[in-house]
């Protein structure tokens, strides 16, 4: 198997491109390619993988498909998410903590005298398909202008949100504080808190900016904290995590489930063999919770959770990479460990995709002895002859720059290939041998 996923990426592409200039195609590279691992006979490994979001469910797992886990993140230590995006306004509660949501019925003038009684909607939840969407995004009485946010309203003028809702948020323990956010303004929130009586308040601004590498910051209400949990945003691919879903109509339960990352996408092939989905017989899609938490069930019968049969799904990773994945086990509260296999079956990448660099090889035609010469910033490169196969014949690292040469004086007759591959950079030639 090859390992490096660069390596992979690069002679799939590689070897289309030398079968578009043998067929003389090469005014349609602007067209989406889809690239499957199996066409050039590379062997995929099923690899069995665990996490562990620890008893009771308590930490958040974010993985990667290539590396595996990445980081956790305690649950119980946050209230509330906000986005670190300069083109949204997204604010989630913790639903791991139980804390539930209300929106105030009257105005934020109100604030000193805020008076609950009677004044309150029904209760209000993150969505669990949208990464911009977070419960105080979701109002009752939020309308349906492209400007409202859900706890403010956008000025096209100023580019500032201007709070325009009071929340109520009520904590497991009994407690509830109310919450305005007063604006956005480059990415910068600022915002107040306090209990209902208007005691411990809280006066806030918080650049988000400072974050900006992460999807989320985090705040701890009690404690007025700002907490950075996340890893790096394109460092992972998934999340295991515990959030708020309506079951049926009018029924939210929180649930124990999977979310992608912004920007990746998933496909679920149910009630299919695993062995016979193919992650081109559906498409692949946006929204968060395609994975989410139905892969399992709870068997009253038996007291057990159980894995649900001819179901598995498909990831398209930070690296345009598609991962099939398989449910294996589920350990519930006692250890909160999720079994499953991930394989390697293909790649979903269009030639944008591919930075192209150039490089020049000589002579060619050639009777054995080639040189090239690579661009700056290839060291560390992986270098590979590939046959008309797909076969890689030699494989080396690029460790320096500069003229290198290579003897193919033992090959047959023919077209073969040399490219280089680093990161999603690719430099290819084709090379006959007389």
């Amino acid at each position: 198997m090859i390992s490096d996923r660069g390596t992979r990426l690069g002679i799939v592409w590689a070897t289309f491109a030398v079968y578009m200039q043998m067929h003389n195609m090469k005014n349609k590279l602007s067209t989406i390619l889809f690239l499957f691992l199996a066409s050039l006979s590379l062997q995929a490994q099923q690899v069995n993988d665990m996490v562990s979001m620890s008893a009771g469910y308590g930490e958040q797992v974010f993985y990667s498909m290539q590396s595996g886990e990445v980081s956790t993140a305690n649950l119980s230590t946050w209230d509330l998410a906000f986005t670190t995006d300069p083109f949204d306004a997204a604010i989630f509660v913790n639903d791991h903590k139980g804390i539930q949501v209300y929106e105030y019925m009257g105005s934020i003038s109100d604030w000193a005298t805020l008076d609950t009684t009677g004044m309150l909607s029904s209760a209000i939840f993150n969505s669990d398909t949208s990464w911009s969407v977070g419960a105080l995004n979701n109002p009752v009485s939020i309308s349906p202008s492209p400007f409202d946010y859900g706890w403010g309203q956008y000025n096209p003028v100023t580019h500032i949100v201007n709070g325009n809702r009071i929340f109520i948020l009520n904590f497991l323990d009994g407690t509830s504080r109310k919450i305005l956010i007063e604006s956005l303004n480059l990415g910068t929130f600022n915002f107040k808190y306090a209990m209902l009586d208007g005691s411990d308040e809280q006066l806030l601004s918080v650049n988000g900016t400072t974050y900006n590498t992460k999807n989320f910051w985090y705040l701890d209400m009690e404690t007025a904290t700002v907490l950075d949990l996340e890893p790096v945003s394109d460092e992972w691919d998934i999340t295991f995590t515990r959030y708020t879903t309506e079951v049926f109509p009018g029924a939210n339960y929180l649930v124990t489930g999977v979310f992608q990352n912004k920007g990746i996408q998933a496909s679920e092939a149910r009630n299919v063999l695993a062995e016979n989905a193919n992650w081109t017989d559906q498409a692949l899609q946006s929204q968060r919770n395609i994975i989410g938490y139905d892969w399992k069930a709870f068997d009253m019968g038996t007291f057990t959770w159980v894995l649900e049969d001819s179901l598995s799904f498909f990831v398209k990773d930070q690296s345009s990479e598609i991962w099939k994945i398989i449910y294996t086990g589920f350990g519930g509260s006692a250890n909160g460990n999720i079994e499953f296999t991930k394989e390697l079956v293909g790649f979903d990448v269009s030639v944008s995709e591919l930075e192209k660099i150039s490089f020049s090889v000589f002579p060619n035609p050639s009777e054995g002895i080639i040189q090239w010469s690579l661009p700056e910033g290839m060291n560390g490169a992986q270098i590979s002859l590939i046959d008309m196969s797909g076969r890689i014949l030699t494989q080396e690292r690029v460790i320096q720059e500069g003229v290198q040469q290579m003897d193919l004086s033992k090959l047959t007759s023919g077209m073969y290939l040399l490219q280089v591959v680093k990161d999603l950079k690719i430099a290819q030639e084709p090379i006959l041998i007389h």
